[in-house]
């Protein structure tokens, strides 16, 4: 029996149940309380099995669509317009309310920015509902007025889906963050080469584009990232509360209910420690005096980071997977050119103080090394080529958050002084249309009236000039 305080605790029954046998001891336990948290606990699990079932029957209600975009081959438009129509695309984010939350189910609709190379001809898509169809193409039309939109199958379903494969071999991966999403990836912000003699921009992207440009017949390679809008809140908190932890910035947390019972077994632990090592009472209470900012004393690179920080933080921000595949007949497989090509592609925004993109080779990539390797390879191939053509938001790793300005360096449209792989599929060059108010004879108006072309009786007469020379 020990005494705190007030509080009595008493273990004479449960060391007397234990020391009849293990089980008398969990019996006790069990009976006495234990039972309380075991029913949570598979509440809980049967709650988050019911979400999940009806979030994914009404994920399947969606139908979609493959939108094929070609700009103008002379796009002088910057990747701030990219950053635009992804805000734009942001407007999709919608709240469930109680109803659809926990009775019939809801599902928020999400985007597929995919770059695709079909034997050397690359194509830009997006892969979207029907119901934010217009949604993308008000989007992009209202950054790029020259563009054409138009609907295409679905490059995707003839992959094979059985692995081994007699003809075809098969290589992909996801990429994961190397550190916590709060730190940015490098943006194209950081691509402008000012040493040149004119200053001059280097496109992220250039080098993967190159690479898909020399893929030859039979070969296939696609970068997919899926975006799917969410609130801010649900990561910019996070982010403040590491700058404040990083500045050394007391910040007040708020406790749950929660944390307020899981706080219970430690408390009762500090008041057991406190009763038999009693500590001092003026060095306890010098330790829980709140410690002053470090912002005076962090050095240029610290300081930069927490900046970066606030930076990715004040912009929206997407919830982001990314997806490569590569597709070849196995006597033109070259692993080397294009996996190879596409991890060292998008090594060109990582970071050694902030954040990087790292393939996931343990748990999606297809790779495997030891024991049963080709085995597991091949079952690896089998789950992100069904990942691949579902354009899958739930299968393969659990994603993390990018803002507009990191996905916008990933995916954009090729810069056409930066990018010089000649393949991209561009819109034609838009023909300039006659002025509205030419008149045209014969013709119907714009709304179906027609042009007023006046006859020659209608025509004043010409008068006769006054000093006319006479005879």
């Amino acid at each position: 029996m020990i005494q705190i305080g007030p509080l009595t605790l008493d273990f004479t029954p449960l060391l007397a149940a234990a020391a009849q046998s293990p089980l008398h001891g969990m019996w006790y336990l069990f009976i006495h309380g234990a039972w309380i948290p075991m029913v949570i606990a598979i509440f809980a699990g049967f709650k988050w099995m019911w979400i999940l079932h009806i979030t994914l029957k009404a994920a399947g209600e969606y139908k979609w669509v493959l939108l094929a975009v070609d700009v103008p081959a002379e796009n002088i438009q910057t990747l701030k317009a990219v950053e635009n129509v992804l805000a734009h695309l942001a407007g999709a984010h919608d709240k469930p309310d109680l109803i659809q939350k926990y009775i019939t189910g809801f599902s928020q609709p999400y985007f597929s920015l995919e770059i695709v190379s079909t034997e050397g001809h690359i194509q830009f898509y997006i892969y979207t509902t029907t119901k934010t169809r217009d949604l993308v193409e008000s989007a992009i039309y209202a950054q790029y007025p020259s563009a054409e939109i138009r609907e295409a199958e679905d490059y995707a379903q003839w992959f094979p889906n059985q692995y081994p494969n007699p003809e075809w071999q098969l290589w992909g991966t996801e990429w994961k963050l190397v550190q916590p999403q709060a730190y940015p990836i490098r943006t194209y912000e950081e691509f402008h080469d000012e040493t040149a003699e004119e200053a001059t921009f280097k496109d992220p992207m250039a080098a993967l584009l190159e690479t898909f440009s020399s893929l030859r017949q039979g070969e296939f390679a696609g970068l997919q990232i899926i975006i799917t809008p969410i609130a801010s809140h649900s990561w910019q908190d996070k982010s403040y509360h590491l700058i404040e932890k990083l500045a050394g910035i007391p910040s007040e947390h708020k406790t749950t209910l929660f944390d307020k019972i899981m706080r219970v077994p430690g408390l009762i632990g500090e008041m057991v420690i406190d009763a038999f090592m009693p500590g001092d009472p003026a060095h306890d209470a010098h330790a829980k005096e709140s410690l002053p900012s470090k912002m005076l004393y962090l050095t240029p690179g610290e300081r930069e980071i927490i900046e970066e920080i606030e930076h990715k933080a004040a912009k929206i921000g997407f919830h982001t997977k990314i997806r490569g595949i590569y597709v070849a007949p196995h006597d033109i497989m070259n692993r080397p050119k294009v996996a190879w090509g596409m991890v060292g592609a998008m090594k060109q925004v990582n970071t050694e103080d902030l954040n990087a993109l790292k393939p996931d080779t343990k748990k999606i990539g297809t790779h495997a090394h030891y024991l049963f390797k080709e085995q597991r390879k091949n079952w690896k191939r089998r789950k992100i080529v069904r990942a691949y053509k579902a354009r899958s938001n739930w299968r393969g790793h659990i994603g993390y958050v990018l803002n507009i300005e990191e996905l916008a360096t990933l995916w954009h449209f090729p810069i056409a002084e930066a990018v010089k792989a000649p393949l991209i599929k561009k819109a034609e060059s838009k023909r300039a249309e006659p002025p509205r108010e030419l008149p045209m004879g014969g013709v119907a108006g714009r709304h179906g009236g027609g042009v007023h072309t006046p006859s020659p009786k209608e025509l004043p007469a010409e008068e006769t000039p006054e000093n006319l020379p006479i005879g």
